[in-house]
């Protein structure tokens, strides 16, 4: 038996040292990199710098895994077949050439990053293609010499350092290992190199988030795995130079369609603003609620008993009862939310580093003016990359799964609501104010689950087990704020309550599209709020993009960088929300609400309402195929644009004018277009 361990740890010593010897490989280019630009690394400390290599380490694995996928194949294929054993030629031929490659992509790397500021990404070979003579001509500037000295020095340290570590490897005689072992051990090996892979064995695969540390973009971009980074950007963009939903020829025409909607906004200090602080420079507590849909909500026609004390709440806040997710995830939820940018349909800025870094962000804008900015999760912050968006947009402190005890791991995502919210009070209780704090709630997810197992509605199926998981979370929030009111910063706090995205539970809606699965509660409240307001419900039709401008108007501090948010406060914003689905949006008015399909250029559906209480909608009697045929291309030139107007609490059932609906068909076409181009040009 010692015989047979041995021999196996024997043999694997060649596949362990090639791990290795990539591992250094990595670290000396990140050497290199600091070396080359120590200018800008003055301003970090030895111990911030240090701690670069510590955090690159995942990335850096999850690389090594894939450059040694192929060495492994070989090396299991040669125990069964030994006609098809690795040589040592063949291994230093395959790892000769991946030296060399990632040598040049290190130096094209070394001089994108001193041009543009970023890591070398699919936008480089983009702008090659595209605008060759221009990359050439731009290449003029790069220290040519330089460079490739520096390639040379690379290709020359990789090639001494792996026959120093591997060659000596392959000379070793190789044990024989009896038939019966060679198969659960082949599984083993495979099985680690997948996990290496993928970085760990939690719900998030390996992301940029899991190497993110500071909240100093350089930083965070030299532990980044130069070449990970690289076929990440890649893959993800692959179908993604160029704009799918070109509905205008002519920009002039794209531009008026989209002014419809957003241009009031620009004009913000000639209108009379609402204001509904009592507190120039309040707290901010922005409570971003997991799939908390209006439906849930009693108020505002949905569930009677599943989120009883938001019931109570409203009656001390200010509710908007025509809100609308602008996607159906989270993260999409948390880039509208913070960012004010719309969703992307089937595209996440969020997991693009280089784009979504360039977005504006609430939490930069008050960092800037003096605010304390943190961010509570129960689940992992490396989600979807949500900790690379954080960081890069002034959330100082991050509060997520590895911040609590394993005992308070009671959920397949991680901590529960109740945990967190306990956390965030006493963390609060020591926190410089003002402060501008997020929390988003992860219970009411899939699979439906709290801590004790006992859901109120029971668990038979799962609309129930959701109606259980909302009723918790609701719970826990109404116990949250009880607490909260008896702390003394709550008199000068305003809480923001909105949630991440709807749901098609309870109504059980069978399409992705479904006007209400998108829409949602925005409530204000807390002690910072002027009497005058609580109790109030506003039936403005809007989105979370419009969240940030709302929010910064009121503290004075309206930035042009949030180009899709609107105030909500503003009298002469129009009422209007955009939501987006996979190759779809919809768009709602006071009027009708419009679903249209991107990818086959037609009208979904169609309906007509003017109710904002309710989630019911009569549907107009005529085909969408039929309408769209008189729809395209018929709108007068000279048509008057009409104001909204306040909605009525009644359904009806009459035939809209044709010209209202073309006109929001352009203007949801527009934003599309609009909003996408924007992010391809970020």
């Amino acid at each position: 038996m010692q015989y047979r361990v041995y021999a196996i740890l024997k043999n694997g010593l060649p596949l362990l040292f090639y791990v290795i010897f990539w591992l250094l490989f990595f670290q000396i280019n990140r050497v290199i990199f600091i070396l080359y630009f120590q200018e800008r690394f003055h301003e970090h400390t030895f111990f911030e710098i240090l701690q670069i290599f510590v955090y690159s380490l995942r990335m850096d694995v999850s690389m090594a895994g894939y450059f040694s996928a192929i060495p492994l194949v070989g090396y299991l294929l040669s125990w069964f077949v030994p006609q098809l054993s690795i040589n040592k030629r063949f291994l230093t031929v395959y790892t000769s050439m991946l030296i060399i490659l990632v040598a040049f992509i290190t130096v094209i790397d070394f001089n994108i990053y001193r041009e543009w500021g970023t890591k070398i990404n699919y936008r480089v070979f983009e702008y090659l293609f595209s605008s060759f003579k221009e990359a050439l001509v731009s290449s003029y500037s790069s220290p040519i010499v330089f460079s490739v000295f520096i390639f040379l020095l690379l290709v020359s340290l990789g090639s001494y350092l792996f026959r120093k570590l591997m060659l000596v490897q392959l000379s070793n005689p190789v044990y024989r290992i009896t038939l019966y072992l060679k198969l659960p051990v082949a599984i083993l090996l495979i099985g680690i190199c997948f996990l290496m892979i993928r970085g760990n064995v939690g719900v998030a695969p390996m992301n940029a988030s899991m190497v993110y540390f500071s909240d100093k973009p350089l930083l965070n971009r030299t532990a980044l795995n130069t070449e990970w980074n690289l076929i990440q950007s890649v893959l993800e963009n692959v179908d993604n130079t160029r704009n799918p939903y070109l509905f205008f020829a002519h920009d002039k025409e794209r531009r008026y369609w989209i002014q419809e909607v957003i241009n009031n906004n620009r004009i913000e200090k000639s209108q009379q603003v609402s204001t509904i602080l009592r507190v120039a420079k309040p707290n901010i507590v922005l409570i971003v609620v997991e799939s908390f849909t209006a439906d849930l909500i009693k108020c505002m026609g949905g569930d009677k008993e599943a989120a009883p004390h938001f019931e109570e709440w409203r009656k001390e806040g200010l509710l908007f009862s025509n809100i609308y997710a602008a996607g159906d995830r989270t993260d999409k939820g948390l880039i509208a939310i913070i960012s004010g940018f719309p969703s992307l349909a089937n595209r996440r800025i969020i997991t693009e580093n280089n784009k979504q870094e360039r977005l504006p962000a609430l939490s930069s804008c008050l960092k800037k003016n003096g605010y304390h900015t943190s961010f509570y999760y129960g689940g992992e912050l490396e989600f979807s990359n949500f900790k690379s968006y954080l960081l890069s947009h002034a959330y100082e402190r991050l509060v997520g799964k590895n911040s609590f005890a394993i005992k308070d791991m009671n959920s397949k995502w991680g901590a529960h609501d109740e945990v967190v919210l306990k956390k965030h009070l006493r963390d609060m209780r020591q926190e410089p104010q003002p402060f501008f704090s997020t929390i988003l709630t992860l219970s009411n997810h899939e699979p439906f689950e709290i801590p004790n197992g006992k859901l109120r509605f029971g668990n038979q199926d799962n609309l129930t087990k959701f109606r259980g998981t909302a009723y918790y979370t609701d719970s826990c929030l109404n116990e949250y704020i009880q607490q909260a009111k008896k702390q003394s910063w709550y008199s000068n706090t305003l809480f923001v309550i909105v949630a991440d995205h709807g749901h098609n539970f309870p109504k059980n809606y069978q399409t992705n599209y479904a006007v209400g699965r998108y829409r949602i509660p925005l409530l204000l409240f807390g002690g910072a709020l002027k009497k005058e307001y609580q109790g109030q419900t506003m039936g403005k039709i809007g989105m979370q993009t419009d969240i940030p401008h709302t929010l910064l108007a009121q503290l004075g501090m309206v930035s042009t960088d949030f180009f899709w948010s609107r105030n909500l406060l503003t009298p002469t914003t129009k009422d209007f929300a955009f939501y987006a689905f996979n190759d779809g949006f919809g768009v709602v008015t006071p009027k009708q609400v419009l679903i249209f399909d991107a990818q086959n250029r037609r009208l979904i559906e169609k309906y007509s309402t003017q109710t904002p209480m309710s989630n019911t909608l009569t549907k107009e009697h005529e085909t969408c195929e039929a309408r769209m045929k008189t729809i395209e291309n018929k709108m007068p030139n000279n048509v008057v644009m009409g104001s909204s107007s306040p909605l009525k609490n009644k359904l009806t059932d009459e035939k809209l004018p044709l010209v209202e609906s073309e006109k929001y068909l352009k203007v949801g076409k527009s934003y599309f277009q609009t909003s996408f181009q924007q992010y391809l040009d970020y």
